[in-house]
């Protein structure tokens, strides 16, 4: 058992290091416009469940809660590149172990909002300060803390997000902690559906 649970954090740990450095990668594309897309119809809960279980064993490492709100419906599928969408999944999840570990706490949910599928998160740590959360989406900024990061992790995600029709959303939530909504659109019609942070978390 116990070589069953180091193995998946061995896996674990490399896929996200190999996360990393596309991430990088990525952002040195998006400068020399050679960032493209491997567009395909998708499961978007799929994939997120896939980066969850891929995460779930390094949280569980530093006694960190993950707890997944599974869609109540049968969503439809999306327009989409399912191995960028995992990067930015691993991404945020990174980002709330990061900045929220002292919450030990993180939420992740799916579900319809209206024309749109809707991925949010939530930690449960300092939050943002007001005077940074204009800025966390650009690139080399990094704000005040002192946790490691090149600052271009959101940034990338920004851009996958939008160049698949949707929005990356970043507040502090009610009562401390960060949320974050990724909202994808299924129709074309949907292109601009924003992330409304309805409170879904307890």
């Amino acid at each position: 058992m116990l070589r069953s649970v180091l193995k998946l954090a061995f896996a674990a740990s490399l896929i996200f290091l190999l996360a990393a450095c596309s991430t990088r990668a990525d952002y040195v594309r998006v400068q020399d416009g050679r960032f493209v897309l491997n567009v395909q119809p998708i499961d978007i809960a799929s994939e997120l469940e896939d980066s969850i279980y891929t995460y779930r064993e390094l949280l569980r490492q530093d006694e960190i809660e993950l707890r997944y709100l599974p869609p109540e419906e049968d969503l439809p599928m999306i327009n989409g590149d399912p191995e960028r969408l995992k990067q930015v999944f691993l991404n945020l999840l990174d980002n709330a172990a990061k900045y929220g570990k002292n919450g030990k706490r993180i939420i992740v949910a799916i579900a319809l909002e209206g024309d749109a599928i809707a991925i949010k998160m939530r930690d449960y740590g300092p939050g943002i300060p007001p005077e940074e959360l204009p800025h966390v989406k650009e690139k080399f900024y990094k704000g005040s803390s002192k946790e490691r990061g090149s600052g271009i992790g959101l940034a990338v995600c920004d851009e996958i997000v939008t160049r698949s029709g949707g929005m990356l959303t970043i507040l502090n939530a009610p009562g401390g902690g960060t949320a974050v909504a990724v909202t994808l659109p299924f129709a074309p019609e949907s292109a601009n559906a924003k992330a409304h942070l309805t409170e879904v978390y307890e």
